[in-house]
């Protein structure tokens, strides 16, 4: 039976002392959050990650970029990392809900990210292969009523990802440290900074995919994405054509639709009905 670490059991092994309150934040997919108060009323983030693995995340590699990220203050503190990789603790940072980053402090993000040591490769016909392949098992696993219309669709979306990627191999792309699960939930928000935080999906990856997750993001507004979008490419050296960002949007929503098949076939139905729309319209 596989071990249940609790929030006392990480601290105790972490050597923090005694808890005086422990809270569960909002669950992710791979893994459990908490917010725990020691003795001195000091706070700290714990994550403990689930034993389910995808074959997308690596967690020493993630973990070896998040230590990296904490030194360079683009994530928070990391104060201990457990050596068997099943949790981490930082400084916990009380995020600003209203407030959004502004332009320098993502281009600062972008600039951090460049910067960190990932040597782990995962190219978007890699990535692509993966989601694909793991929604198909994923949905496969649904009732036989449910499945016959729901492979219709997927297959439709797999085509249309398949006519992105044609259009993008067609062009020698820088290949990039690429952060790829760019949005508001995944940056914290204080009155002095932004900080960016889980790196599961961190890679090497080409230039246009990462414009693509930031684009979509909802962290840049539509006046300020050309000035970003310039930033990136004297950062890289490389001009990415308004034809080419769409053929990369349209992969990287293709993606989206796989994850979550792949992720929660039972809940997708619902999260990739907007995603279908914008697929398919016009």
């Amino acid at each position: 039976m596989l071990e249940q670490l609790t929030p006392a059991d990480c601290a105790a092994e972490a050597n923090l002392g005694p808890l005086r309150s422990c809270r569960q934040l909002q669950q992710g997919l791979s893994h459990h959050s908490f917010h725990l108060q020691l003795a001195d009323r000091s706070a700290l983030f714990l994550r403990i990650y689930r034993p389910l693995r995808k074959p997308w995340i690596e967690r020493s590699h993630e973990l070896s970029n998040l230590m990296v990220a904490s030194e360079q203050g683009l994530t928070p503190e990391l104060l201990f990392i457990d050596e068997k990789q099943r949790y981490f603790i930082s400084r916990y940072v009380e995020d600003v809900p209203m407030e959004q980053p502004s332009l320098p402090q993502i281009m600062e993000m972008i600039d951090l990210v460049a910067a960190l040591p990932v040597t782990r490769m995962m190219n978007q016909q890699q990535r692509f292969d993966i989601y694909v392949q793991q929604a198909r098992q994923a949905m496969a696993s649904l009732s036989t009523d449910q499945v016959a219309p729901l492979n219709i669709e997927l297959e439709s979306v797999v085509e249309l990802g398949k006519q992105a990627l044609a259009q993008l191999h067609q062009y020698y792309w820088p290949v990039i440290p690429s952060f790829l699960d760019w949005h508001r939930g995944n940056v914290l928000m204080t009155s002095e900074r932004a900080y960016l935080v889980d790196f599961e999906y961190l890679a090497l990856s080409e230039m246009p995919l990462e414009l693509a997750s930031l684009q979509l993001s909802g962290l840049v507004s539509t006046t300020d994405w050309p000035k970003l979008q310039a930033a990136i490419e004297q950062l890289y050296g490389v001009k990415v054509a308004d034809a080419q960002l769409g053929d990369a949007r349209c992969l990287y929503r293709v993606m989206c639709y796989c994850w979550y098949w792949a992720v929660m076939p039972n809940e997708a139905a619902e999260p990739t009905r907007e995603l279908v729309r914008l697929l398919t319209r016009g």
